[in-house]
């Protein structure tokens, strides 16, 4: 496989990789239904699968490239993967979710709030975003801003934080492609 300089939504047929400065890479690529996988790959890294980008549907911890079965999580938002709202610009969505782990099921409310399409550079390469947020119906008040690549289908997750916490935005500095 080649690698390119700067992927487009064509390559998650193959696998778009993101960097971190702290070497860390995250590489998401096409299954059925809009879903993409996640492997962040650092020190225990994560898989996740999403639905329309940003709508979390599995979340697992790796270690050693093994899944760990006692960390996954399913989120279920009731209604069928193409249902789930695509992230648009200025809107919003609210969504029960019913949450299942090894400590049993929680519904959760989950809004999320779209921002404006911007373009940012990573890299070299310059593609359209649409940062999110989502607020989860927790008591520690639990928020993520997770950056939309509506070219490719896929969100990565630039901050977290819980009430009182000014979390510091993460930007990959790198974007590449795998081609078949």
């Amino acid at each position: 496989m080649a690698l390119a300089s700067c992927p487009t939504g064509e390559d998650m047929a193959g696998a778009v990789h993101l960097t971190f400065a702290n070497e860390a890479e995250q590489i998401f690529c096409a299954k059925e239904n809009s879903t993409v996988l996640v492997d962040a790959i650092a020190a225990g890294g994560d898989g996740t699968e999403l639905v329309q980008g940003t709508h979390l549907l599995t979340y697992q911890h790796i270690i050693g490239g093994v899944p760990e079965k006692a960390s996954l999580a399913t989120n279920d938002h009731g209604m069928a993967q193409t249902e789930m709202r695509v992230p648009t610009p200025s809107k919003r969505w609210l969504v029960p979710v019913t949450v299942t782990e090894s400590a049993g099921k929680r519904e959760q409310d989950q809004l999320q709030a779209y921002g404006d399409l911007q373009s940012v550079t990573l890299g070299a390469c310059t593609h359209d975003m649409i940062e999110d947020v989502i607020a989860y119906g927790r008591e520690d008040l639990y928020m993520e801003s997770p950056h939309d690549r509506p070219e490719f289908g896929f969100a990565y997750l630039a901050r977290t934080g819980t009430e009182g916490e000014v979390p510091t935005p993460v930007t990959p500095p790198g974007i590449f492609a795998n081609r078949k």
